[in-house]
């Protein structure tokens, strides 16, 4: 339709507002990024980067520095949680494309991409040290309004500042609470150069009664990044950036294989965070005049998935689409429209997973691991079938 280029404002310099940014410059919107951060940076560990995110990143011009420095698993391995023999095999990046490959890359060096990418069109695109206090909106433009400088009008403005998000209250008119659902999260990174043995090069998944184990290389090899999920009633502080004891998360996997935990053990204590991981319901709208969220200010994701990452570098192809061929008054309803059931299937899906790796019941995991079992025997493939629906995805308009 080539709709007008407009001048947009994004809140937030995470991988999904900075994604945002680059598919808008790139279709010749102009773009001022906000983070409230005095500098730079990406905190976390590692991301799991499936086809459909790579496929975007594909189309943005970054897959090649993104294959530069992460790392693509030969397979999926489930193990037990207590002997840790291996449960299951399964293929992973055994029939990807050169542009939609599955790679496992540590925040901060996609987070560097990106951010290298941006500057790149635009060297004035970010502005630090930008704390917003709100937004204002009306049927044709909208504001921030911050604590430490002066307001800047937009055409739009798009929330991409996470699950705590500002914008989020002027973007939908309904108050979703988060729960708590009972699960704490450690996370962190253990240098390749510290073990004795280095694990296979694949992804591997140790799952228990109450809890399971991600773990994977990142930084082309260099360190394996570990996600261990733990339930427990007593800790709820919803954070990435606050920091653990090693010692404690050991104890939360006490009686685990023994192999599994002297993994663990030697994750870097610097590098060793955890979180509680609060559940939020699909929305109903994502939109309000010209305020939009997108990623974690939208959709919110549990960990058992591996999406959140790729949820927004999705929503960022969209958007930009979105803006460029849907008249003013309806791309939020359009964004919605394509992204919002997609979304909403894969939360609930992370969702029904969680479940799944933390079965207590002996029966049942016995029959889960054997069905597990015998299907890694006879249809390695099975785990990419079972996902063709979220790994497949291609926009296409």
């Amino acid at each position: 339709m080539g709709q007008q280029k407009y001048n947009i404002g994004i809140v937030g310099a995470g991988i999904a507002g900075l994604s945002s940014a680059l598919a808008l410059l790139k279709a010749g919107h102009r773009v001022t990024v906000f983070e409230k951060a005095v500098e730079l940076g990406e905190v976390g560990a590692g991301l799991q980067l499936s086809g459909n995110a790579t496929r975007v990143l594909s189309s943005l011009g970054v897959l090649d520095e993104v294959r530069r420095v992460g790392f693509l698993p030969q397979g999926l391995k489930m193990l037990h949680w207590q002997t840790g023999a291996t449960i299951a095999r399964f293929s992973q990046n055994s029939s990807a494309d050169d542009d939609d490959p599955y790679i496992h890359i540590h925040r901060a060096d996609l987070h560097a991409i990106l951010l290298a990418a941006v500057t790149a069109i635009a060297p004035d695109a970010i502005v630090i040290d930008a704390e917003v206090k709100s937004v204002k909106n009306n049927e044709k433009t909208a504001s921030i309004l911050f604590n430490n400088q002066d307001q800047k009008n937009f055409d739009w403005v798009v929330g991409a500042d996470g699950i705590h998000s500002i914008v989020r209250p002027t973007a939908i008119s309904i108050t979703d609470a988060s729960r708590f659902t009972g699960n704490v999260a450690w996370r962190g990174l253990i240098p390749v150069s510290s073990l004795k043995e280095s694990p296979e090069p694949l992804t591997h998944i140790v799952m228990g009664p109450g809890g399971h184990v991600v773990f994977y290389y990142v930084s082309g090899g260099d360190a394996v990044n570990y996600v261990a999920v733990v339930e427990r009633s007593d800790w709820e502080k919803e954070s990435w950036a606050e920091k653990g004891t090693v010692a404690e998360m050991l104890g939360d996997f006490s009686g685990w294989n023994v192999g599994i935990l002297k993994l663990l053990e030697k994750s870097n204590p610097a590098q060793s965070f955890r979180w509680a991981l609060h559940d939020r319901d699909p929305l109903s709208s994502w939109s309000d005049g010209r305020c939009i969220i997108l990623g974690d200010a939208a959709h919110p994701m549990l960990p058992f998935l591996a999406q959140g990452a790729a949820m927004g570098i999705e929503d960022a192809q969209a958007l930009a689409y979105c803006l460029d061929n849907t008249p003013a008054n309806g791309v939020g309803e359009e964004f919605f429209k394509i992204r919002g059931k997609r979304t909403a299937r894969v939360q609930l899906a992370a969702r029904k997973n969680m479940s799944i790796f933390h079965e207590r019941n002996v029966f049942v995991r016995f029959v889960r691991d054997r069905v597990l079992s015998l299907m890694g025997v006879i249809y390695p493939e099975f785990m990419n079938k079972k996902l063709r629906w979220l790994y497949d995805y291609k926009f296409r308009k």
